[in-house]
């Protein structure tokens, strides 16, 4: 009698278990089927509304990756919707361009030692009346604005004012210099090849800046007074240029040398437009969206 009741027990026991697990299966499949339209919506439908906004604020969903960091999808819905206002042909992938570029921007600043602080986004003016139409039309705070469109813009000139000084990034410039001086050292003609190649005001006249006194020279060029005819420098850095200078002849006054004839070659420094479009080409970047 007690092995036909265990029995009964067990029987029961079997026809619940089912049931748990079609509950559990059903779950599973809702969840399987909500990440699916997530993710179409996502990658292929580029949902930019209120919904896709919270929604990719809360799950980090990446729209694409720069070498190991990725690009926020919240970040590219949050610009989309500007770039809409702005009549822009394709507005979600306007504004994944700019989000890699400015996570790439983020990268080169940290190489070469600066970024923005947060006094200094703080610290910036804005009108209030002029940014409350924006405001109100993509649902932004202050802060978001100062987040999206100021520190890109501040990073961009700060960047920009940096790079000059390193030299690491100032190939294209230097490589264009190195070229001048290879000629010089040929025998090319100084004046030939500043009307042919300087990037200064002075190339018009073959790189003549006339005859200067030693009080004249720019901060670190004192030396130049004292060089022979002929004589030509090494390379200078200014702080938009990279410069080369010839003495090609000595005034006298009372038996000591009163000027020198200077002719100069200079080469702009590469800015942040050259020199970001090279850097670009050499991170690796993958897309998710389609």
């Amino acid at each position: 009698m007690s092995k036909v009741l265990h029995g009964s027990e067990t029987h029961h026991q079997r026809r619940a278990l089912p049931i748990r697990y079609v509950v559990a299966f059903f779950i599973f499949l809702v969840l399987i089927l909500s990440a699916l339209i997530l993710v179409w919506g996502f990658m292929f439908a580029h949902w930019t509304g209120s919904g896709a906004r919270t929604i990719s604020a809360v799950i980090h969903f990446p729209a694409a990756r720069v070498n190991s960091r990725p690009v926020s999808y919240h970040d590219v819905a949050e610009l989309a919707l500007v770039a809409e206002l702005q009549g822009k042909e394709d507005p979600f992938f306007t504004s994944l361009e700019t989000t890699i570029d400015r996570k790439i921007m983020i990268q080169l600043a940290s190489e070469i030692g600066t970024g923005i602080s947060e006094e200094e986004l703080r610290s910036y003016p804005l009108d209030q009346a002029d940014i409350d139409e924006l405001l109100a039309e993509v649902d932004w705070t202050v802060d978001d604005y100062r987040h999206y469109v100021i520190e890109p813009l501040l990073l961009y000139q700060t960047v920009d004012r940096d790079i000059k000084k390193s030299k690491e990034h100032q190939t294209i410039a230097l490589a264009k210099m190195q070229s001048i001086i290879e000629n010089i050292e040929l025998g090319v003609s100084f004046a030939d090849l500043a009307l042919q190649y300087s990037e200064h005001s002075s190339y018009s006249i073959g790189g003549d800046l006339g005859y200067l006194q030693r009080g004249d020279f720019a901060d670190g060029m004192d030396f130049i007074f004292d060089m022979d005819i002929g004589e030509v420098s090494d390379v200078l850095e200014w702080e938009d240029y990279f410069v080369v200078a010839m003495v090609y002849d000595v005034a006298e006054e009372g038996g000591e040398r009163s000027s020198v004839g200077v002719r100069m070659i200079a080469i702009e420094k590469d800015d942040l437009s050259v020199i970001f479009d090279e850097y670009k080409k050499e991170q690796e970047v993958k897309i998710f969206t389609r």
